[in-house]
């Protein structure tokens, strides 16, 4: 095996949301802000991953596939998180697979909000980002500054209807498909320009934890030929080490190994920090006694339960939730570390039922034992729309 080659990361690192409607062109944007970040002699971009089918995103004109893209501004390093679809990241942010720390919301200027915006919007609320900048795409469509006034208006009304600063939030006015042609006028690449600067103002630095136990939520496992058992995933608590001793928890018996290699953007790291997206090799483990939904953390850090008591909070049907009450031994999926599971509830606190809108404590018993603790936070989904999101309160 090659000699490992820490990769210096001197600028902090933030994951960043490229959220929108369907075909207001948040894949474009993306490779936009690549393009014109990669002709700075200050800034680094490196190449999207995940994108895979490239000739039928252009044939279509959509994305067909999660796309990760890594860029470095003059003050920050980015992770770029581009959903190819609603499903996508409505999945991606309530189950944590495409982690973000802010957004930037894509709005066509020639339509305005559309429902997969608010939707967007509220989802961006309910996963805890609290940062967001306003992308105004297709703004050369629209020539009547009367109608300009009015779309800006509606976005920043909306946003306040979702508990944003609505009237403080940055709107940035361009067109990704000019800036991605190279063009130099007004709505081309200065408008990428002013949206960076305006990212890297606005945009808020997560808070690292480095000094607390381990946790990386495994998001993905491969065999590799030669090499091993690659696990792919997100630091989400304290710092991995080359050669660091770990444990697979949940969703069976808890495993020990040893991790031999860490990668990020298929570059050799020493270790993995806060907020990392990081492929991870490990010894002595074959790919099927790992799976999606199980986390990597420091020895004796945690442990897989069954059962547990959780605060609850029911959507209501305005946004998307339950059309029915929810009673005793109802069967729901709840969302951990990027899988989901069926489990049954029991209402406490003498309630006898759960209408959409209600907090609920809620007796939770899955059908596997999964990695928790108090304070962790989750989503409940019915169907295939997510219905609710909680908290672990005790662990039983």
């Amino acid at each position: 095996m090659s000699a490992q080659v820490e990769v210096e990361q001197p600028k902090p690192r933030v994951h960043l949301g490229v959220l929108g409607h369907e075909g207001h062109g948040k894949s474009t944007l993306a490779a936009a802000i690549t393009k014109v970040l990669a002709r700075s002699s200050e800034t680094r971009t490196l190449s999207p991953t995940g994108s895979g089918t490239l000739r039928q995103t252009r044939a279509r004109g959509i994305s067909l596939s999660m796309m990760y893209v890594e860029c470095q501004t003059s003050h920050r390093c980015y992770s770029h998180v581009v959903p190819p679809s609603h499903v996508d990241c409505v999945k991606g942010l309530m189950t944590g697979s495409a982690p973000m720390d802010g957004a930037i919301l894509v709005v066509s200027a020639d339509e305005g909000p559309m429902p997969q915006t608010r939707d967007c919007i509220r989802l961006a609320r309910e996963a805890g980002i609290r940062s967001i900048v306003v992308f105004l795409n297709k703004w050369r469509l629209m020539d009547d500054p009367e109608i300009r006034e009015l779309v800006e208006h509606e976005v920043r009304t909306l946003l306040k209807s979702y508990d944003f600063p609505g009237d403080e939030t940055p709107i940035v006015t361009g067109s990704a498909l000019r800036a991605l042609g190279g063009d130099t006028g007004a709505w081309g690449e200065p408008a990428i320009r002013r949206l960076l600067e305006v990212v890297d103002r606005h945009i808020t630095t997560p808070r690292c934890v480095t000094r607390e136990p381990l946790l990386m939520p495994v998001q993905g496992v491969r065999f590799i030929i030669n090499q091993g058992t690659v696990v792919g995933g997100r630091v989400e608590r304290g710092t991995l080490h080359l050669h660091e001793e770990v444990e697979v928890v949940g969703l069976g018996p808890t495993l020990r190994t040893v991790v031999t290699r860490i990668e990020q953007f298929h570059k050799p790291l020493d270790e993995g920090r806060v907020g990392d997206k990081v492929d991870v090799q490990v010894r002595g483990l074959e790919g099927w006694n790992l799976k999606r939904g199980q986390v990597l953390a420091r020895p004796g850090s945690i442990r897989a339960h069954q059962r547990f008591i959780a605060r609850v909070y029911l959507l209501t049907r305005a946004d998307g939730g339950r059309h029915g009450v929810l009673l005793d031994d109802d069967c729901l999926r709840f969302c951990f570390h990027g899988t989901d599971m069926m489990g049954t509830v029991r209402l406490l606190e003498g309630e006898r039922l759960g209408n959409p809108g209600d907090t609920l404590l809620l007796l939770v018993e899955l059908t596997d034992p999964v990695a928790l603790e108090e304070t962790l936070r989750f989503e409940v989904r019915e169907g295939g729309r997510t219905v609710g999101v909680g908290i672990v309160t005790k662990v039983l």
